[in-house]
């Protein structure tokens, strides 16, 4: 796909700006604070307010006496680095224990978190770069982690500050008004490669983007990704197989309600066929097919060797050969694949998952950390270590895609508050609960992955029969497929000679 760039000009009506809204919470607070859901929409045209919640900034004694210091804290000089400091009084060193956190983030014209780093003495060193002038809200946060319940923790926060920040326009002068009106956002169509390393969110209705469901866009720092609508998605004919733990069957939720709309909001009712799968789930829409593959246990290393010889290995292998076999031997366009704290950075292991694919697979295989949250603060280091290993073994034919940034700008309204785990299992803060995603972040890496399987669309086999006639997608109903292969109970067990259960619609 050649690269393209976006018209000169557009106009869009502009609302004031939001302002800076906070939803952080844990399990405890949520007993005491009802949660707020997000409401069911679907393309709105414009960013949706994020929920606050009122038990944020709950203050803990146990936290040590701090001070921020920096200029950082008020003004700022676009596409210039940010600095300032936190430092802990006390004798720790460092002052918080293993089990707190710090979050900066901030919010204006666009939504980006900061980088913050421990340097020793009890001094915390926050960094950050703002991509658009204007006038901004910077929260710092320092956050416990709560083990309230096996095998989930949750994030209680302690409290730190806020801060209005003003970002000057690269001369030094002040942006018109809030900034929104002249965000510096890239010409460019991002040609799939780019990621979640640099960016910003912005709201879609100061970009020529088509709007994502919350309307919140992920905006890299030199390229847009196409945002594609349902019917656009539809047509696409690709085949993105979602293969990693629960965090990433929250990709194929966003995916499944990105499709279907409303069609979807009662996958969760007690009449639905549908249930929480430790298996493989396969939903189609007109040429357009996503699927999750749960996947948990991972092979293991000693003196360098790769052992994998446990059933659950050996069935995954299974299973991912009969994937790699599917529609007459192409199989997945693209594989999204989970790389998380079970593999501990043995990333040799990419290689060979790549190859229980099959030797005539011929697709893409992309290997992603999970985004940022408190809970694996180094996943920037991480995404960093997969490129570098793609790098240098071209051989193993695995790509890198970074999503490492795009959780930190929504940290506030993400996670919390949420009666699972935190990071991105957004399967209770839906207006309608349960088999759905609600996450902004979830939304914009389907969009991602879809960029990229576009890009390295593969050529299509001869036709066999002539192609049907072009259909309505939108309200085709019986364009719809809806596949599950599940074990009968949830035992975190890979079983690919269970009987695949389909259904011609959603399993309503």
């Amino acid at each position: 796909m050649a690269l393209t760039s976006f018209p000169p000009g557009y106009a869009h009506h502009r609302r004031p700006i939001v302002g800076f809204l906070v939803v952080v919470s844990s399990l405890i607070a949520a007993t005491v604070f009802p949660a707020s859901r997000l409401p069911w929409t679907r393309h709105s045209g414009r960013a949706l307010p994020l929920p606050p919640h009122e038990h944020f900034g709950l203050a803990n004694s146990t936290l040590p006496p701090r001070r921020l210091t920096g200029l950082g804290l008020t003004s700022a000089r676009q596409d210039a680095e940010a600095v300032f400091h936190v430092e802990f009084d006390g004798s720790s060193d460092p002052p918080l224990k293993s089990s707190e956190d710090i979050a900066v983030w901030l919010e204006g014209p666009a939504r980006f978190a900061a980088d913050v780093s421990y340097v020793g003495q009890g001094r915390y060193e926050v960094r950050y770069t703002a991509f658009d002038a204007g006038e901004y809200q910077l929260r710092a946060e320092v956050f416990g982690r709560v083990q309230v319940g096996k095998p989930y923790a949750y994030w209680l926060p302690l409290g730190l500050d806020a801060y209005n920040v003003t970002v000057l326009r690269r001369d030094g002068s002040r942006a018109r008004g809030d900034g929104r009106r002249e965000l510096a956002l890239p010409t460019e169509r991002c040609r799939g490669d780019e990621g979640g390393g640099s960016g910003r969110w912005v709201r879609c209705e100061d970009t020529p983007l088509a709007c994502t469901r919350y309307g919140w866009v992920w905006v890299p720092r030199d390229c847009m990704f196409h945002i594609y609508t349902p019917d656009e998605l539809a047509q696409q004919d690709l085949w993105i197989a979602l293969v990693g733990t629960s965090v990433w069957r929250g990709i194929f939720f966003a995916g499944v309600d990105h499709l279907f709309g409303p069609l979807a909001a009662n996958l969760s009712a007690p009449t639905s066929q549908f249930w929480k799968c430790w298996g493989r789930l396969s939903a189609e829409s007109a040429k357009m097919r996503i699927s999750y593959l749960d996947f948990r246990q991972q092979c293991t290393t000693d003196a360098g060797a790769l052992h994998c010889g446990s059933d659950y290995l050996a069935n995954t292998e299974k299973m991912l050969g009969m994937m790699g076999q599917e529609r007459g031997g192409r199989g997945p366009d693209l594989v999204l694949w989970e790389s998380n704290d079970n593999s501990h950075s043995e990333y040799d292991m990419l290689s060979l998952y790549r190859r229980w694919f099959g030797p005539s697979w011929t697709g893409t295989f992309a290997a992603a950390f999970r985004t940022y949250s408190p809970e694996v603060p180094y996943t920037h280091r991480e995404a960093a270590n997969i490129a570098a290993y793609v790098s240098s073994n071209p051989e193993a034919d695995v790509e890198a895609l970074d999503i490492s940034r795009l959780g930190g700008g929504m940290f506030d309204a993400m996670e919390f508050p949420l009666n699972h785990s935190a990071t991105f299992h957004w399967h209770t803060k839906c207006e309608y609960e349960g088999m759905h995603s609600c996450s902004p972040v979830d939304d914009m890496i389907l969009q991602i992955a879809v960029n990229r399987a576009v890009e390295r669309r593969r050529p299509l086999p001869p036709p066999t029969s002539p192609p049907p006639a072009a259909r309505d997608v939108a309200g085709a109903a019986d364009d719809i497929k809806f596949c599950l292969q599940c074990p009968p109970k949830l035992d975190f067990s890979m079983r690919p000679d269970e009987d695949v259960q389909c259904f011609a619609g959603l399993p309503l």
